[in-house]
């Protein structure tokens, strides 16, 4: 019926369950289909953001880099601002769309700054960050305040959300049990992706026996990674 379709705001394709349609912005109804229809639709604002930015430093005098392009490197900082911000700055455009700006105050190695994150909420937390920078220049900073000052904790549950699963998990970790037969298809599974990755790597890539060697990079990827993609394998496991 045509009152159940449902469309990717971005490709308009159809979205043949509601269950599957991902959201990014409590402020609208806007459905995707996929991450990359996700990031093509907001690439204008991330732009916008951008040029932006360009615009306040020529204003306030502030480098575009001041020295601080390693530390967009840095996960924790980065994690820091998303979900423990020390000021969180709301604002609502002429059509009703939500932006927040997330200003953490950062010290590290006896160098003070300031990451700032703009990014959208869904169900009340970070969703999808349009923008970040780093600086110096509290001129800069003070630019981006913006009409209405949050407290985080008013805005969103996250941490004590997290500290509380992190008892459950701590208490119920010994009583979770999961089935044998799980623990075989899973174990399968892992043996065909490195089938399929030894035998499709060049010469030229990093040895199999080198990878312990970058470990520390493996949550990072994970939470923050450049490029996500889906696709459904042979069992019919969605895989990310």
């Amino acid at each position: 019926m045509s009152k159940n379709l449902i469309l990717c705001s971005e490709c308009r394709c159809d979205i043949d369950n509601a269950d599957k349609a991902l959201f990014v912005d409590q402020s609208s109804n806007r459905p995707f289909c996929s991450e990359k229809c996700i990031m093509d639709f907001h690439v204008p604002h991330m732009e916008s953001f951008e040029r932006q930015e360009l615009s306040r430093r020529e204003d306030v005098g502030a480098d575009l880099d001041e020295g601080l392009a390693p530390m967009y490197q840095h996960h924790e900082l980065f994690q820091k601002a998303l979900y423990q911000p020390d000021e969180v700055w709301f604002e609502k455009n002429g059509v009703g769309e939500e932006f927040y700006t997330h200003i953490s105050r950062v010290e590290k190695d006896g160098d003070n700054f300031t990451y700032i994150v703009i990014c959208s909420y869904f169900n009340n937390e970070p969703s999808f960050v349009y923008f970040k920078c780093l600086t110096r220049n509290e001129n800069l900073v003070n630019l981006y305040k913006e009409k209405s000052l949050r407290k985080p904790n008013s805005i969103r549950s996250y941490d004590i959300e997290s500290d509380a699963s992190e008892e459950v998990e701590e208490s119920t970790q010994d009583e979770v049990q999961i089935p044998p037969e799980a623990l075989e298809d899973l174990e399968l599974k892992k043996s065909e992706y490195l089938a399929s990755l030894l035998e499709n790597r060049s010469d030229s890539d990093i040895a199999f026996e080198d990878f312990t060697k970058y470990d520390e990079y493996m949550s990072l990827t994970i939470e923050d990674a450049d490029e996500v993609y889906a696709m459904v394998d042979e069992a019919g496991d969605k895989v990310r």
